[in-house]
């Protein structure tokens, strides 16, 4: 069952060179000094990387919390990769920036582009109806084919 969605975006320092762009490529993000947050940014920073061939080379912080992670951001340490909604309403000292990894991450699915909403609401029907009655313990994968590479 999705509770929530949320957006991910690219956190860098201020005055960071690559803040003044509109969106970031995922070989240029993961190529800066990363500070990780446990949880999620742990995971999807790194599962990101390894899906394109690539790796975070220079991680200079794992913190437990995302608010440790904005203050290093803030100091300059490095950049990160953090749910929005994690961010402080007050944003000083840090600017985010928009992932463009979607286009990179459709091109590794099967089916060649990202998912829609009514695609996998088709699904979730299903289970719901009489059809999908006698249908449990299990794990629907809809993600066009991502599961069989």
């Amino acid at each position: 069952m999705l509770i929530g969605r949320d957006a991910w975006v690219c956190v860098l320092p201020a005055s960071h060179r690559l803040g003044r762009r509109d969106a970031l490529s995922l070989a240029e993000f993961v190529a800066e000094p990363f500070v990780l947050a446990t949880g999620g940014c742990h995971v999807n920073a790194r599962t990101l990387a390894t899906a394109a061939g690539l790796s975070l080379a220079d991680v200079r912080m794992e913190v437990r919390d995302w608010a440790s992670a904005i203050a290093l951001l803030r100091e300059g340490v490095g950049v990160s990769l953090v749910p929005e909604s994690t961010l402080p309403e007050r944003r000083r000292g840090v600017r985010t920036v928009r992932p463009d990894f979607e286009e990179h991450m459709a091109s590794l699915i099967p089916a060649g582009r990202m998912g829609r909403p009514e695609e996998l609401a088709r699904a979730a029907l299903f289970l719901a109806s009489d059809a999908g009655s006698f249908v449990n313990g299990i794990e629907l994968h809809v993600n066009g084919g991502m599961t069989l590479i």
